[in-house]
């Protein structure tokens, strides 16, 4: 399939244009996530660190007390956080969405290229019987060579 597609692309400027775009558009998502997933480890990592050593404190009301700055502060930046957890969601479904559409467009069109192959080398069955009719009509030759011997 993929040989098919790369000789359409080769015909159809159009659709290596949109494959070039995909391509162009994956890495600017790649790039804006790799920031943002690093900052968002940092944090995550600052917090679950945070609540490790939350943990070494022996008094239980200043743990508590602790305890609840580290989730204050957590739901804080949860909040803040919110529109880019939202935006990071939302690139992974729109890249998800634009593979499956390139994997259908691959598909329908490379499937349609394979069925106008077919019927125009569409193979002659009668070619085939007389073949068959003549191997037919070998081995009763041979029969007979046999039964006479």
């Amino acid at each position: 399939m993929d040989e098919l597609y790369k000789e359409l692309k080769e015909q159809r400027p159009e659709l290596q244009s949109l494959e070039d775009e995909i391509q162009a558009v994956d890495q600017e998502k790649e790039k804006a996530l790799a920031d943002y997933k690093s900052y968002h480890a940092k944090n995550e990592q600052g917090y679950q660190i945070a609540t490790q050593y939350m943990g070494n404190i022996k008094d239980s009301l200043l743990r508590n007390s602790i305890e609840l700055l580290i989730n204050k502060s957590q739901y804080a930046y949860d909040q803040q956080n919110a529109a880019m957890a939202l935006a990071d969601a939302t690139l992974e479904s729109r890249s998800t969405s634009l593979h499956d559409h390139q994997e259908a467009l691959k598909i329908i069109l490379t499937l349609s290229l394979m069925e106008k192959y077919q019927k125009k080398l569409e193979l002659n069955s009668s070619e085939y019987e007389k073949i068959i009719t003549r191997y037919n009509h070998t081995i009763h030759k041979a029969d007979s060579l046999l039964q006479a011997k």
